[in-house]
């Protein structure tokens, strides 16, 4: 008997929460979360005043680690002499971003950038912080969005944001959360590895300053007992982070391969979600990567690089049109990217459940591309078409309608994208992507907001 191929949408996980512990009785000093008055939507401003490293410590070697467990996030980012542009992708949910700027204080660089917290912190959350009624996870949620910020620019000009990336492509350790990277520098004060672009902002002078101050940090996964610890919900899903430091002159890679930090410099300007240290890569976002990288490599030969032209760029990749193989958007003519859907679970041939792969999500998708088998829907495309249509478009059109917590199944799109005007210290800014009427139709460009340093 023909065994049906099945197409299951597995772009996120569900919710999990573990126990959650405060850090200590220092309390960190900001200004208010407001609501964002740049129209842009899921966005608060925040100034940070103070902020204690030694919260993070306390969290890392605390009995009780945040385990939340939101799925990692799949992002492209792109730097080439002074713009450096960025998306960041995510799960459709009604989770807040942060706009945190934090001031030259305390021997800390000045800095702006976008920090994420809890993938539940929605609007209620913020909300009961701001008058002093937040329970236990709120309350360490807002010690620790500073050290959240995925990216960022600080006075100096220098920018940086980090992807994830596959841990299972490291060589595996003994005990249960065997593939993490257990110190790149032993000996050396440790830094927990989510948390480096916190700290590059606040140090770094330059993009090589920046290297040269992580090379004399033990860059690590675990705390002092070996256990993972997990504050942005990657570890526990089976990724790790890779991490782009640029200034207006320079570029450099950071990938924590095999409990060494390796430094990719010279030409790799472009970063997505598979580790470029790695010559059999397992992760996604490969057609990003070519077409970013392919943008770049236009500007390079010296054709028209403006601000707009950055914007157009990171627009290119945004998350959505993976699900739309119609979309004819700005730089993208095959809206169908494979190896997106590496992970994704199916039923092969024999009939037993596996997983695509990074290799063969590009042929199972053309095999399954067109696949009536007795029923109109069970094509990819077809598949595909009922996602955008039917769950997409909608909750893009009416945000209200977006579920409040993260659930299993749910679509990714670009929850925020983002150009860098590193001259100047200021961030463009878009957030939550938006959507036209049609299911063929063009998206409109991106409405960016410059927020100054």
């Amino acid at each position: 008997m023909k065994v049906n191929k099945l197409f299951v949408l597995a772009l996120s996980v569900p919710l999990l929460l573990t126990g959650l512990t405060s850090c200590n009785s220092h309390k960190a000093a900001h200004e208010e979360f407001i609501k964002s008055t740049s129209g842009l939507d899921y966005l608060y401003e925040v100034t940070y005043n103070d902020y204690s490293w030694d919260d993070v410590t306390n969290w890392m070697n605390s009995k009780k680690n945040v385990n939340i467990n939101q799925g990692g996030f799949g992002c492209s980012s792109i730097h080439f002499g002074n713009y450096y542009g960025r998306s960041f992708d995510f799960c459709i949910t009604q989770m807040e971003e942060f706009l945190v700027r934090t001031k030259h204080e305390n021997g800390h660089y000045a800095s702006l950038g976008i920090a994420i917290a809890d993938c539940n912190m929605n609007e209620e959350n913020v909300e009961k912080l701001n008058q002093g009624k937040g329970d236990e996870t709120d309350l360490l949620n807002e010690k620790m969005i500073p050290f959240t910020m995925v990216d960022g620019i600080n006075e100096n000009g220098v920018v940086c944001n980090t992807n994830v990336v596959p841990a299972k492509d490291l060589i595996p350790h003994e005990g249960e959360d065997k593939y993490h990277t257990r110190g790149t520098n032993p000996g050396k004060p440790d830094l927990f590895y989510q948390f480096m672009p916190r700290f590059i902002l606040d140090n770094a002078t330059s993009a090589k300053h920046a290297v040269e101050l992580l090379k004399n940090r033990n860059l690590t996964a675990v705390n002092k007992d070996g256990v993972v610890c997990d504050y942005l919900g990657v570890s526990k899903m089976g990724y790790e982070l890779h991490c782009m430091i640029a200034d207006k002159d320079d570029t450099y890679i950071i990938e924590m391969m095999d409990d060494y930090m390796n430094i990719i410099h010279s030409g790799s300007n472009v970063m997505t979600n598979y580790y470029l240290t790695n010559s059999t890569p397992s992760g996604a976002g490969l057609e990003r990567y070519e077409n970013l990288f392919n943008v770049l490599l236009d500007w390079q030969k010296g054709t028209e690089y403006n601000l707009s032209i950055m914007k157009e760029a990171i627009q290119s990749v945004q998350y959505s049109p993976c699900y739309d193989p119609q979309w004819k958007g700005t730089d993208t003519s095959n809206a169908m990217w494979p190896t997106e859907f590496a992970g994704c679970k199916i039923i092969n041939e024999e009939g037993a459940e596996e997983k695509l792969t990074f290799y063969n999500a590009t042929k199972w998708c053309k095999d399954h591309w067109n696949e009536i088998d007795g029923d109109e829907n069970k094509g990819l495309k077809a598949q595909l078409k009922h996602v955008y249509n039917d769950i997409v478009i909608p909750q893009l059109k009416d945000p209200t309608t977006r579920p409040k917590k993260l659930e299993d199944g749910l679509p990714w799109i670009s929850t925020h994208a983002e150009v860098f005007d590193i001259e100047n210290r200021t961030l463009h800014l878009v957030t939550q992507e938006k959507m036209v009427n049609g299911y063929d139709q063009e998206r409109s460009p991106y409405d960016f907001k410059e927020f100054k340093l």
